[in-house]
């Protein structure tokens, strides 16, 4: 899925699906993003879980699925 030609409309299609669900946790008004583009906020969160998903997915990271969860929630619940 991600070596073939399709590669780049799935992981176009991805990074839109994760911006779309972070959009309402994204808050750029008070905190620790206050000041920030709302739009750069979520690009960067949205291709930093498309990163993390891939290289999972093509085996660039070793620890199981849930460890990958529990420490990508971590890390977004640390920063949004």
């Amino acid at each position: 899925m991600l070596s073939s030609k399709g590669a780049p409309t799935f992981r176009t299609s991805f990074l839109t699906f994760v911006i779309e669900e972070l959009e309402a946790d994204v808050v750029t008004t008070t905190g620790l993003n206050e000041g920030l583009s709302h739009e750069i906020v979520l690009r960067f969160f949205g291709a930093a879980i498309v990163e993390i998903v891939e290289a999972w997915i093509t085996g660039g990271l070793t620890e199981p699925a849930e460890v990958v969860a529990r420490q990508m929630g971590s890390l977004l619940d640390r920063n949004l």
